[in-house]
C-alpha cells in the first residue's frame, strides 16, 4: 500500500526498535516500502532509498533501495566495515522535500543484513553512489536525518 512519507523530524529522530516480528508483519512493511518507493520515483524529485520509519514502520528496521532497476530490501542493515575514505556530496531526501544538504558518507561499506527471503548477507560490500544511498537510508533508521 502506498504510505504517506514522514515529514515530522521529532518522529523520524526516533531510532527504529529492533524487535521480533513475524512473517506477516515484515511482508506487510516490505510491500509498503515498495508501493510507496515506486510511486514516488514516478514523481519528481524521484526516489533511490526508502526507510521504514519514513512510512511509519517504527518497529521493524528495513530499508528498500534502488539497484539495477529493481528495489533491494535489506533487514536489519548494519555497516560492518567502513573503508575508501570519505566524500562530500549533496543529498536530498523525500522526508525534507527542498533540503539539499551537503554529507559525507564512506566511499566503501561491508553490511550484514537479511534479504526478503530470509537468506542472510554478511559483509555484503558496496561503493560509489549505492554505498552513499544505502547509508542515507541505514541513518534514518537510527534517527539521523540530513
Amino acid at each position: 500500500m502506498i504510505k504517506q512519507i514522514i515529514k515530522d523530524a521529532d518522529i523520524l529522530e526516533q531510532p527504529v526498535s529492533r524487535e521480533p516480528y513475524t512473517k506477516e508483519a515484515l511482508a506487510e512493511v516490505v510491500q509498503d516500502l515498495k508501493d510507496t518507493a515506486t510511486h514516488a520515483a514516478k514523481h519528481p524529485p524521484g526516489c533511490l532509498g526508502l526507510a521504514s520509519n519514513q512510512i511509519g514502520h517504527l518497529r521493524l528496521p528495513v530499508i528498500v533501495v534502488r539497484l539495477l532497476d529493481e528495489w533491494y530490501v535489506m533487514i536489519n542493515p548494519v555497516v560492518t566495515k567502513a573503508y575508501g575514505g570519505k566524500n562530500w556530496q549533496r543529498e536530498a531526501c523525500l522526508s525534507f522535500p527542498g533540503k539539499n544538504t551537503k554529507m559525507q558518507r564512506n566511499k566503501r561499506i561491508r553490511v550484514n543484513y537479511v534479504d526478503e527471503d530470509g537468506c542472510t548477507h554478511p559483509d555484503a560490500m558496496f561503493s560509489g553512489f549505492k554505498a552513499r544511498v544505502i547509508q542515507h537510508e541505514i541513518d534514518h533508521l537510527n534517527g539521523i536525518h540530513i
